[in-house]
């Protein structure tokens, strides 16, 4: 039996938007990878234990920053996960906003570096801060675009889902604009209010959600 045009149609729609999908996770999962290159051991001065023992205690940064910035890409690749399967089809404006953001989270192991190498000065907070209100933008476009456009849209998706989807979308926003702020007081309270930042959101919302 020969598939009707509308069924090619919908078929070719699916293979760009599973395309689009893989390449996006793609790009997530090096970024997240590449978070590890600053965590790095600098040659020992004197080779003893104690000497060791220091310049792992002075990475401690390093962890932090890696461990926040792992957490920050982990929280947007699982909500562009959730938002693409709430889509069957892509198109041109989805495609490029996609890859804006996707250039903004590649870019992001280069603000974990600066927040590791500085994390007492106020600047490289507010920088890292700024990027993650940029990436939030950015996020907050891909969802427009994909959700503005009931042809994207699975037919299943609710009207319900999709405005839980765009407040969720606007987390990293209000996160950012903390973070920043924050940090402008005290350095250490901008890396604080970006990890704990999420979790405190996601309460929130589940709680507003059961009351509703």
């Amino acid at each position: 039996m020969r598939d009707r045009p509308g069924g090619k149609m919908a078929s070719n729609e699916h293979d760009q938007l599973e395309r689009l999908t893989f390449f996006s996770d793609a790009v997530f999962a090096i970024a997240m990878t590449l978070l590890v290159i600053d965590v790095r051991l600098p040659p020992l001065r004197t080779l003893t234990d104690i000497a060791l023992a220091q310049t792992l205690l002075d990475l401690i940064p390093n962890y932090i920053a890696f461990v926040v910035s792992f957490i920050v890409i982990a929280r947007f690749w699982a909500g562009h996960h959730q938002l693409f399967g709430m889509l069957r089809a892509s198109d041109n404006r989805l495609l490029w906003w996609n890859l804006a953001l996707l250039l903004a989270i590649a870019f992001m192991p280069f603000p974990s570096a600066v927040l590791s190498s500085y994390p007492y000065l106020r600047v490289g907070e507010c920088f890292y801060a700024a990027w993650l209100t940029l990436i939030g933008v950015l996020n907050l476009a891909v969802a427009r675009a994909a959700l503005s456009r009931p042809a994207l849209v699975a037919e299943q998706v609710s009207v319900a889902a999709i405005r839980a989807r765009y407040r969720t979308s606007l987390a990293p926003l209000l996160i950012g604009a903390t973070g920043f702020v924050a940090a402008l007081i005290w350095p250490w309270a901008g890396i604080i209010a970006l990890g704990i930042g999420s979790p405190v959101y996601g309460a929130v919302m589940r709680r507003l959600a059961r009351a509703a």
